[in-house]
C-alpha cells in the first residue's frame, strides 16, 4: 500500500453452515457478526463526563454481507432499514435487500471526526445506542413451507 489516505478494499467469499439459531419450522439469523468496535465508546452517565472524547481517528465501514439460503428457506419479513445520522458526528446505515436465493445486507457506518465535544456527547451516546440496537437486529427464516412437513 503506498497511499496511506487511500480507501482500504476487502472482498472475501466464505461458506459457512449453521450461522442461524434453530426453532420450530425456521430459524433467527443476526444480520452481522462482525463488531464496529463501538461497545467501550460514550459508556459514561451524561452527567458525569467531563472531558470530550478523543478517539484515533475518523473510520468509515461499508460492508455488504449475501446469505444465501438453503433450498426451499425464505425471509418471512425484511427488517426496515435503519438510519442514524448526527451531522459532523456519526452515521450510519443498513438496509437488507431480497436477491435470489438470499438476502443482502448492506451497512455503512461513518465516524466524522476524532473528537468528540463535551456539548455534543449526548447526541453522540444515543446515536451509537441506536446503532448497536440495528446491530443486534435478527431475520426470521422460514425453512420449510408453511403447512408442509
Amino acid at each position: 500500500l503506498e497511499d496511506l489516505g487511500a480507501k482500504a478494499r476487502l472482498e472475501a467469499h466464505f461458506q459457512a453452515k449453521n450461522l442461524w439459531a434453530a426453532q420450530e419450522n425456521g430459524a433467527t439469523l443476526r444480520l452481522v457478526f462482525d463488531e464496529l468496535g463501538l461497545s467501550g465508546l460514550a459508556v459514561e452517565p451524561r452527567d458525569s463526563r467531563e472531558r470530550e472524547i478523543v478517539l484515533d481517528r475518523p473510520l468509515g465501514h461499508d460492508e455488504t454481507i449475501v446469505y444465501r439460503l438453503p433450498e426451499g428457506a425464505r425471509a418471512l419479513e425484511l427488517p426496515p432499514p435503519v438510519e442514524v445520522v448526527v451531522p459532523g458526528l456519526v452515521s450510519y446505515r443498513q438496509s437488507l435487500t431480497a436477491v435470489e436465493g438470499g438476502v443482502e445486507v448492506h451497512r455503512r457506518f461513518e465516524l466524522q471526526t476524532r473528537r468528540v465535544a463535551l456539548a455534543d456527547y449526548a447526541r453522540f451516546q444515543d446515536a451509537l445506542r441506536a446503532i448497536d440496537l440495528a446491530e443486534q437486529r435478527t431475520l426470521r427464516i422460514e425453512t420449510r413451507p408453511a403447512g408442509g412437513r
